[in-house]
């Protein structure tokens, strides 16, 4: 179950990052993804012990998740009651990007983790009901810069925090504690908030929000992909914002009677609404809009949904509308559980497990896609990245750098056959520099497939291996080829 759908090159870059020695993942830190260096420490760590990376990987995401829905359960029950806390935590476990990311291997499921349980810790704090309160205090702090170590969005969460604690006016000792704790939190976040911004442009899958992503901004906790065409997550989206919307409504129309409507909504609505309209100003410089950054509001969302979903009489009514929630969400779950929602990396692999022998060469297009060897070791042993001039590891980054001209050139002279493997996005042209250097090393193609999601792999071998093929196959040579007559 945890190993479909086939991995992305998101989860390949955790798998090169945390399968490194130490020195070389904190080389690696100090060049690419520093934002994400605690998750690669603890992934580190956690790989010491031995196991399937991928497996592993996304085992610690799952346990996340449920750590993230007994969470988001004891939150709505420390805001509502019981019937709150039960309904929050099946709204959050049905959400369908619950289950997306519960199979990744990427830091979101425990962010959302640490934000959920610090959460909680802070209504109680604010409650005042913990003894040696400053102890307490100190571990709320620790939580959220770990929260912001695994995601910088987090600093929202603070802020949302102190807005919280605004709203709620508690006592001057703990709303001292509190701007301590927070205040903290950012001065130690600084460092990591300067060097993040120095590798920005290594981060991808961004969008700068326009009026056109209006579903995009809606679906944020319904959608996997916000590419994706499904008019039942839109239906989900709508029920779900509605339920929100008129359970504030209701809840703010009975406040004298309901004692919990202020601590209830001072948390969730900054929670919720102060990250995810900060990355909509953000993004309209730059873009920084990201369904994967606005996760560790999930919870929030589940718990504010759900108070719309209790006020259902008869109280069966709102079990019945957990079943149609559920329902309306199948097509999404079905399109990320398909075996290749994600990428064909496992495809390519077998493949190339199957046909290449030990001191072939392998060329990826484009060159970033060679991550994926990381997840797949066993099926890449003895290959070799003859388009590179440094690898992954001595470049201290995941892609390696390019080798290009002459150096390009030699590196094919050191195999006798080199596999390129093209993916779809990057079409199905070889680029000229490629050609040519086929051609200066005397390289024809002896094979071509076509595997799924558009990849095709084709093969080169050296010329005096080539003779006696399928002429058919002449189409496809860069270079012209003579051949000794047979005797």
């Amino acid at each position: 179950m945890l190993m479909v759908p086939q991995p992305h090159w998101d989860e390949a870059a955790s798998a090169s990052a945390a399968t490194r020695t130490l020195p070389e993942l904190l080389e690696l830190l100090g060049n690419q993804d520093a934002v994400h260096g605690l998750y690669y420490l603890l992934m580190y760590a956690i790989l010491q012990f031995g196991g399937p990376t991928l497996l592993i990987g996304r085992l610690v995401s799952l346990l996340a998740i449920v750590s993230t829905t007994l969470g988001t359960t004891m939150l709505g029950v420390r805001l509502g009651g019981r019937a709150l806390g039960l309904t929050s935590g099946l709204v959050f476990a049905l959400l369908p990007v619950s289950s997306h990311f519960a199979m990744q291997m990427r830091s979101q499921a425990l962010t959302a983790a640490v934000v959920v349980w610090a959460s909680l810790l802070l209504l109680r704090l604010l409650d005042d009901d913990l003894i040696h309160t400053r102890i307490w205090w100190f571990g709320y702090g620790l939580l959220m810069l770990a929260g912001v170590y695994l995601s910088l969005v987090v600093l929202a969460v603070v802020a949302a925090h102190v807005v919280t604690m605004v709203i709620l006016r508690p006592p001057r000792p703990i709303a001292i504690q509190m701007m301590v704790a927070a205040a903290s939190v950012f001065v130690l976040a600084l460092p990591l908030v300067l060097l993040g911004s120095n590798q920005s442009e290594v981060v991808g899958g961004l969008i700068q929000v326009a009026p056109k992503h209006w579903r995009t901004v809606l679906e944020t906790w319904t959608t996997i992909d916000a590419q994706q065409d499904l008019g039942w997550s839109l239906a989900l989206s709508l029920v779900l914002w509605l339920s929100l919307i008129v359970g504030a409504i209701v809840s703010y129309r009975s406040r004298r009677t309901d004692t919990g409507f202020a601590r209830r909504y001072a948390l969730l609505l900054p929670w919720l609404l102060l990250p995810l309209l900060g990355l909509i100003v953000v993004s309209q410089f730059s873009e920084w809009y990201a369904v994967r950054f606005l996760f560790l509001c999930a919870p929030a969302f589940a718990v504010a949904a759900a108070c719309g979903l209790v006020l259902l009489r008869p109280r069966w009514l709102t079990a019945v509308a957990i079943v149609l929630l559920f329902v309306m969400a199948i097509p999404a779950y079905r399109v990320d559980r398909d075996v290749h929602a994600k990428a064909n990396t496992g495809d390519v692999a077998a493949f190339v497990a199957d046909e290449a022998r030990a001191g072939d060469g392998v060329v990826f297009l484009p060159d970033r896609r060679a991550r994926m060897m990381a997840l797949f070791p066993r099926e890449f042993a003895g290959l070799r990245l003859v388009g590179v001039k440094a690898d992954p590891i001595r470049a201290a980054n995941f892609n390696g750098l390019r080798a290009k001209g002459p150096l390009f050139e030699r590196n094919l002279g050191t195999v006798a056959r080199v596999w390129f493997v093209r993916l779809k996005a990057h079409g199905n042209q070889m680029p000229a520099s490629y050609r040519r250097a086929l051609s200066n090393a005397s390289y024809a193609v002896s094979a071509r497939h076509s595997l799924s999601e558009g990849t095709v792999v084709v093969r080169y071998d050296r010329v005096p291996q080539v003779c006696g093929l399928d002429p058919e196959l002449l189409a496809y040579w860069p270079i012209r080829v003579d051949c000794p007559a047979e005797q």
